[in-house]
């Protein structure tokens, strides 16, 4: 496989026996671990997030396009959702729309590993998305930090805007520190 050095966790789920025993022997643990299987939608939703869902349709009353779809939109994990031939083109404008991978069953192992390739394909490009996401918020984070250490020395040391900002690159580059640190800094200091 292409990515060899990523290990996905995994969600089955799956009521039928046979389907799980010929889905195992796909997902070894040298890619796939944990792998965990429950054999309803109750027990599911009580699992913690997986990179990689299976949901192999249908299970007993239960909607599995409706729990599908709820998962895209609440985690980052890449679902696959394994329907009845006959069900599939109903289900397919909703599971577009909601990023969910569909197959018709009955289905050859070839056809599951490349679904199984894709997902892993999907959950990495979900993976950079969170890591952007994140290093935006962090940066966010940082100047309301640096913005409110600003504030603090234009209302308790009378600087301008400007001053401040200077005062704050100034310190930094001088004690080799990052801005956010002077800032906290600064925070400590006049937030008394």
């Amino acid at each position: 496989m292409v990515f060899s050095d990523k290990t996905y966790s995994v969600l089955l789920v799956s009521a039928s026996a046979p389907f799980n025993r010929s889905v195992l022997p796909l997902l070894p643990a040298s890619r796939f671990y944990p792998v965990t299987q429950v054999a309803d939608l109750r027990a599911a939703r009580d699992c913690a997030p997986s990179d990689l869902v299976i949901v192999n349709a249908p299970l007993p009353g239960a909607d599995s396009l409706a729990y599908c779809a709820k998962l895209t939109e609440e985690t980052d994990s890449a679902v696959l959702l394994l329907l009845p031939q006959d069900q599939l083109e109903s289900a397919e404008d909703t599971a577009l729309s909601s990023g969910i991978m569909t197959l018709g069953k009955p289905l050859s192992s070839v056809l599951l590993t490349q679904a199984l390739k894709a997902l892993c394909s999907m959950r990495e490009r979900l993976r950079s998305r969170e890591q952007k996401q994140q290093t935006v918020k962090q940066t966010i984070e940082e100047i309301k930090l640096i913005n409110r250490a600003k504030w603090l020395l234009i209302t308790c040391l009378n600087m301008t805007e400007d001053e401040a900002h200077r005062y704050i690159g100034k310190l930094a580059m001088q004690q080799k520190r990052q801005k956010r640190e002077i800032a906290e800094s600064i925070i400590r200091t006049y937030s008394q």
